[in-house]
């Protein structure tokens, strides 16, 4: 019997042995994979890094160059001024990446330069080849250019060369800015990327001529630089394109294609992998490549290491078997548990609900609901007192689920998110337990001394109604979560309208992303009134969206989604940009026309902020650059901001709402009387206006209650110096009241709508 289970043993140890070699070869096979993969990746990485950083050069030199133009025009750009020069001078001096500043006339000649260069050594610029090219192409483009790249003996270093057109208010190119980037030194747009010494990388232009590459010997590269990729590399590297990645070279240039990547050989002969990418606007190719034989160097150590641990595990295999064997099945149904349990409070997780999902839905009704916890403001706590305290407020946390959802099988997803199953509970049953639990939860938790009330929302899927598979209903009971979060009602069931809604938010959502591309937003101007006089004293600018497959979307409906996804920025940049660029036109119109506007103070301009752009830290700078842009002091500029949005940032806002003030902007709160107003903040912010909600102001006819609230604000903003607003004033009757009661302006349908620009021009000459 020994004897038949020794072979029985050899059989299995030479079963192992082959599996070993079969693992060995497998491991070897994902080894060399994910090595490529990591490989693939930071080539990646390094070939953005590369492209932003030369993009965000060439863009920042445009900008420059555009300014420096506009003042060299004001200046007398071929006087040859002391102050042409030094601005010139100053140019060269905050931009140290530049080799030198010309100034050549449409013909070519340099004209003007900085005080590093003799202006009457220059060459000109259409009389020679490596320039000639470039130059033309700039005199016919409003971008900025790059040419060849050469050697400039008075640095003793290879530049690359950039040319910009100066035009003057008919369009016309009136001179050309000429000037190199530094390939070395500490200004060198590639001196300080944080890429890889061993990574190849290169520019070339789109006429394949080498713009940097940093492999080549300083010896080679004359050669290298002043001659064009050879016609039959860039035919096998076209094909390789293609047959790796589906296009051809010239399709490549055409479309925008991302990154790609590429087996391919350098010009020199050796073999690497490369990731490729083109920038449109100034037409050049960035490559990042790696010598294939460094994977091999990294793949040949953990190979040598996988192969000693295997050959290590079957010599002491066959002697552990059997002792191992009882172990292995312990060690596994531990690991199991521990892996399908939560080890923080022992409830199972949700690997342990994907395991037994289709069992337990067999031993039960076929009747269940599925609820979705999150806890409220858990992450605040958990950051304020550490996670020591966050970890036992969450052992508490379980045990009051199971105190209230007795029967249920209780799980933990993950940070403070929790799940429960309830059996033969649909509608209301399910409501009521989780309302009851949510009432329970409300009970103080005493974790060292600390005291927490805890606030949670719920989300409720029930089955069958709202799905059969396990991951469908957990979706859904999150979404209902989330609804619940909004809404702050503690508890929401899903519904099917609350899947249209969401699957109605994820497509405003995804069409936000190129709305601006699009020019689908505009602006109309709700105009505001004094009441006394019905005098018009400014507009709020509103924001309107018009999109080919939503058609008109509600601000309420994608400013949220905007807020949530951070587009909000651009969009609240462009609210600004578009408001003041046309409302200078109007307070022109007004300042030229007196009888258009009779009021003793300043035609103002209303702009609603969110915290996204107030919170931003270029948000100030734009904002002034902007007001200094624009001809705005004819006007007076209005930020208005929401009372939850103080309540909750109220030191960062309020330091920032200083800085506004002191530059002469005006702040009104909006929404006034719909969160928890504060006398202690409302008296130490730099605030200039309340704005009472609509909301009051549809009821003040009806509402004895609202017209209360209204005439308390109205005495409020008299009492600390503030002016009051009511807006949403949409009849004669709601106008007569306001009036009664003192409120100063108002805005509404009752005298004008939101009108757009030409309206608005229309609406202030009647």
């Amino acid at each position: 019997m020994s004897e038949g289970l020794s072979k029985v043993l050899w059989r299995l140890y030479l079963f192992i042995l082959l599996v070993s070699v079969s693992l060995l070869a497998l491991g070897s096979f994902f080894l060399w994979g994910s090595i490529v993969n990591e490989a693939r990746t930071e080539l990646s990485y390094s070939n953005r890094i590369v492209a932003n950083s030369l993009f965000s050069l060439l863009n920042k030199d445009e900008a420059l160059f555009q300014t420096t133009g506009e003042r060299l025009l004001e200046l007398g750009i071929f006087d040859n001024n002391p102050r042409s020069i030094k601005l010139i001078d100053d140019l060269l001096k905050n931009n140290p990446e530049l080799a030198g500043v010309g100034i050549a006339n449409p013909k070519g000649k340099i004209v003007l330069s900085s005080s590093n260069f003799r202006t009457e050594n220059l060459p000109n610029l259409l009389e020679k080849k490596e320039t000639e090219k470039s130059f033309i192409k700039a005199l016919n483009s409003e971008s900025l250019v790059m040419g060849r790249t050469y050697f400039l003996k008075e640095f003793n270093d290879w530049i690359i060369p950039i040319r910009y057109s100066i035009r003057n208010s008919a369009k016309e190119v009136v001179a050309v800015f000429t000037t190199g980037i530094k390939i070395k030194g500490d200004f060198s747009p590639w001196q300080n990327v944080d890429i890889e010494d061993t990574l190849r990388i290169s520019v070339i232009d789109s006429d394949y001529y080498y713009k940097f590459a940093s492999f080549i010997k300083p010896k080679d590269l004359n050669g290298f630089y002043s001659n064009p990729v050879s016609t039959e590399y860039l035919e096998k590297f076209s094909q390789s394109l293609q047959d790796q990645a589906g296009f051809t070279l010239n399709e490549f240039i055409s479309a925008e294609k991302g990154v790609v990547f590429l087996d391919s050989k350098s010009p020199l002969g050796d073999q690497l992998i490369v990731t490729l990418s083109y920038n449109q606007k100034y037409e050049h190719f960035i490559i990042t490549g790696l010598l294939k034989s460094k994977l091999i160097s990294k793949f040949k150590v953990p190979l040598l290491w996988l192969t000693s641990l295997l050959i290590g595990f079957n010599i002491i295999l066959f002697w552990l078997f059997k002792i191992l064997s009882v172990s292995q099945r312990k060690s596994k149904a531990a690991l199991r548990y521990q892996s399908q349990h939560d080890q923080l409070t022992g409830l199972p997780n949700l690997s342990y609900l994907n395991w037994e999902y289709k069992n337990w839905k067999k031993t039960r009704d076929n009747v269940f609901s599925v609820v979705f916890i999150d806890l409220d403001n858990f992450k605040n706590s958990n950051d304020i007192h550490g996670h020591s305290i966050g970890d036992e407020i969450l052992i508490q946390v379980s045990l009051r689920l199971k105190k209230y959802f007795k029967s249920a099988l209780c799980l933990r997803q993950g940070g403070d998110e929790f799940v429960v199953i309830i059996e033969n509970h649909h509608g209301d049953k399910a409501l009521n337990l989780c309302n009851e639990f949510l009432n329970g939860l409300k009970e103080p938790i005493i974790v060292d001394e600390l005291e927490f009330s805890i606030r949670a929302s719920i989300g409720i899927a029930q089955f069958p109604i709202d799905g059969s598979r396990i991951e469908t209903l957990l979706r859904k009971a999150d979404i209902a979560m989330y609804e619940a979060k909004r809404k702050k009602c503690g508890v929401n069931v899903f519904t099917k309208e609350l899947e249209e809604t969401t699957a109605r938010n994820s497509m405003i959502s995804k069409e936000l992303n190129n709305a601006l591309k699009k020019n689908e937003f505009s602006l109309v101007y709700q105009p505001q009134f004094d009441v006394e006089t019905k005098t018009i004293i400014g507009v709020e600018a509103l924001l309107r969206w018009d999109n080919e497959y939503l058609n008109k979307v509600s601000p309420l409906e994608f400013i949220p989604i905007a807020e949530s996804t951070g587009a909000i920025i651009e969009i609240g940049n462009f609210v600004f940009e578009r408001a003041f660029q046309e409302f200078e036109s109007v307070c022109n119109e007004i300042l030229q026309n007196k009888q258009l506007y009779h009021h003793k103070h300043r035609f103002r301009l209303s702009i609603n902020v969110s915290i996204l752009q107030l919170s931003n830290e270029d948000f100030l700078d734009n904002l002034f650059k902007l007001i200094n842009k624009y001809d705005c002091v004819k006007a007076k500029l209005m930020l208005e901001i929401t009372e939850t949005l103080i309540i909750a940032n109220h030191d960062k806002i309020g330091a920032i709402l200083e800085k506004i003030r002191q530059f002469g902007i005006e702040i009104s709160l909006d929404d006034f009387g719909t969160g928890y107003s504060s006398l202690s903040y409302l008296s130490k912010l730099p605030l200039n206006e309340l704005k009472i909600d609509k909301s009051f102001t549809y009821g003040i006819t009806k509402d004895e209650n609202s017209l209360t609230l209204i005439k308390s604000i109205i005495n409020l903003g008299n009492s600390l110096g503030l002016d009051v607003i009511a807006e949403g004033v949409e009849t004669e009757a709601q106008f007569k009241i306001l009036k009664k009661i003192k409120c100063k302006n108002i805005q509404g349908f009752y005298l004008s709508k939101p009108l757009n620009k030409a309206n608005l021009m229309k609406f202030l000459k009647r």
